[in-house]
């Protein structure tokens, strides 16, 4: 379960250091970040009074979740950043109040936020019909992973412009008006092949709709298992002795078995 929790915080910095890189600037960064919490606590929450436990499965969930936690907030905030600065480069005299440009940003890009989200969550829908001994053992990590995406959903909708609106100011002499040069590189790097890809587009979709049908055939040749093999390095050993005998000599035999086995090559006794 350490290692799921450190999975947790190990995603939380990653995602710090993408949205720096990108946005350069912090506030933005602490904005979208609040998404995390606040989506983890609805989550944790939500599986406490539907009287799921916090388990390997649960966290597991969350773990994935993370990623996608502020997906919402990153397409809020990002819009919301670039609209100011482009409210910002107009004539004084054709500038909106703030309210307003936070207000007609978050609205531009709000169908595609909740059309991605429910999408998203109807993927991992599936699992919380699963019966036996499967559905008790996925159905956590389903039912964490969507109440986790649609609180984040609901952040974004609410607490995100909320916070835009408190916390992002952007003046005509703001140095921040200009690209990071991360997006700048890019921007010259996608350029070209957008328009390859828009010369060349019957190439382009004849090569994607060939590699679907390659990879669904690859697809259909693989087994199927509940779960995957382990390797973690160990493995029991079962005795059986006739009814009656004394725990000396099932220790006798225990103990002259694990001497031959130390010494095959690899073992080691812990």
């Amino acid at each position: 379960m350490n290692n799921v929790v450190h999975a947790l915080r190990d995603a939380a910095i990653i995602v710090s250091i993408i949205l720096l890189l990108f946005l350069l600037n912090v506030r933005t960064t602490l904005i979208t970040l609040t998404a995390l919490p606040l989506s983890l606590a609805v989550g944790l929450l939500v599986i406490g009074w539907m009287g799921e436990t916090i388990n390997v499965m649960t966290l597991g969930g969350l773990a994935i979740a993370v990623g996608s936690l502020v997906d919402d907030a990153v397409i809020d905030v990002e819009n919301v950043f670039r609209r100011l600065k482009l409210n910002a480069l107009k004539p004084e005299s054709e500038r909106y109040g703030k309210i307003r440009v936070i207000f007609d940003a978050s609205n531009e890009i709000r169908p595609s936020m909740v059309f991605a989200t429910i999408i998203i969550a109807l993927v991992f829908l599936p699992l919380m019909f699963m019966e036996g001994i499967e559905g008790r053992f996925f159905r956590p990590l389903g039912i964490a992973f969507v109440v986790s995406i649609v609180a984040s959903l609901f952040v974004a909708l609410t607490v995100t412009p909320a916070m835009c609106s408190f916390m992002l100011s952007i003046s005509p002499s703001d140095k921040s008006l200009r690209d990071g040069i991360l997006v700048r590189v890019l921007k010259r790097i996608y350029e070209p092949l957008v328009r390859m890809a828009l010369r060349f587009r019957a190439l382009v979709l004849g090569g994607a709709a060939l590699a679907t049908v390659l990879s669904i055939g690859l697809a259909s040749t693989f087994g199927t298992s509940f779960l995957p093999e382990f390797n973690e390095g160990t493995f029991t050993v079962g005795l059986f002795a006739p009814p009656g005998t004394s725990l000396a000599a099932s220790d006798r035999m225990a103990s002259a078995i694990e001497g031959q086995l130390i010494h095959i090559e690899g073992v080691k006794r812990d």
